[in-house]
């Protein structure tokens, strides 16, 4: 089997001749270092559980590692595992390193939509964001309730996204896409002022 080459970020040529070096390959075209570190440990049960040579497995490797996964997980979860192994062995094949994707014919269950039993109502939103102690707590779930941010969105914020007019510049959204929001959230007459100023000043 010909090595695997492919052009890294850097823009360097590098070859994949065994399984870890592929991996690494792989998940290194993975921006978002959630997605990175998610695909990480997905890939290492899927070693694990299986126990071969990515270029050892067999269809009935995968069949069985399906089942295997079924019987552990829910249904979103087993998407997601089996998901990542597809994407692992397409690379794979698309590289030269393997010579067919074993897990394209392995369909996941459809997960069930459980969207509606998640949404919290107004009562219950205001009652969330009213519970931590400290009044910094209360803040920042203000702002992430008020500029529909994600977690790792606002964990990067620094004053300098906060533009006078009031409008949020989020520069590492999903996607790794900037997008701006209009956040009517003051904290006080300067929104600079109050515990949330405790903020860096830059990354």
């Amino acid at each position: 089997m010909t090595n695997a080459i492919v052009a890294t970020a850097a823009g360097a040529i590098a070859t994949a001749d065994n399984d870890q070096m592929l991996v690494d390959l792989f998940i290194a075209t993975k921006r978002s270092p959630h997605t990175r570190v998610q695909y990480g440990h997905s890939i290492g049960m899927l070693a694990g559980a299986i126990g071969k040579p990515l270029q050892a497995i067999t269809l009935q490797d995968a069949i069985d590692y399906h089942a295997w996964l079924k019987a552990q997980y829910s249904a979103g979860s087993v998407r997601l595992h089996v998901n990542v192994a597809k994407a692992l062995c397409a690379f794979g094949v698309k590289l030269n390193y393997l010579r067919t994707n074993v897990f394209a014919v392995i369909k996941p269950d459809s997960v069930p939509e459980v969207t509606h039993n998640r949404i919290l109502t107004e009562e219950e939103t205001l009652k969330l964001i009213d519970a931590p102690a400290r009044l910094r707590d209360k803040l920042l779930l203000r702002l992430i309730y008020a500029a529909g941010l994600r977690v790792g969105e606002v964990c990067v914020l620094v004053w300098g996204d906060l533009l006078p007019n009031g409008v949020l510049h989020i520069r590492q959204g999903k996607g790794q896409k900037e997008r701006f929001v209009t956040c009517l959230l003051y904290t006080s007459p300067s929104p600079r002022d109050g515990l949330l100023s405790r903020m860096p000043s830059s990354a």
